[in-house]
């Protein structure tokens, strides 16, 4: 058996106990899948704190392979999660984590279209749809 073989083996392997995360540059991460359930969760949860996180985990996804990613994203969810904080006055504040793990904000002020429609998403619909605007 080759050096790729075993090497192969090894990830299959790895599979069955941990989260595959290939890199861009040929190396393969792997972390416990309660590491990265935790992660993603303290990952989320950091926006609404507004104070970024980091994370050797979600640093590894941005740095996988697309297919690498897609996948962890069809089971971990996205890595740039958004969330509305809504004011008793009637604004919204949306944070979003970009791409480089920092946290991007939109004002909405009361009374705005995008606030009433970010206000009744949440009461109505819970969190956006695939392909909704955040």
């Amino acid at each position: 058996m080759g050096f790729k073989d075993r090497l192969r083996r090894a990830e299959d392997d790895a599979k069955d106990d941990g989260v595959v995360i290939r890199q861009r540059d040929g190396s393969v991460k792997v972390f416990p899948p309660g590491e990265v359930w935790r992660e993603v969760f303290l990952t989320r949860m950091s926006l609404l704190r507004d104070t970024p996180r980091d994370s050797e985990v979600m640093d590894a996804v941005r740095g996988a392979t697309p297919h690498s990613r897609a996948e962890f994203e069809a089971r971990w969810g996205r890595m740039t999660p958004g969330v509305g904080v809504l004011g008793r006055e009637g604004w919204v504040e949306e944070r979003r984590l970009t791409e480089d793990g920092t946290i991007e904000h939109r004002f909405h002020s009361e009374g705005t279209e995008e606030a009433e429609r970010l206000r009744a998403q949440a009461k109505g619909s819970g969190p956006p749809r695939e392909g909704q605007h955040w």
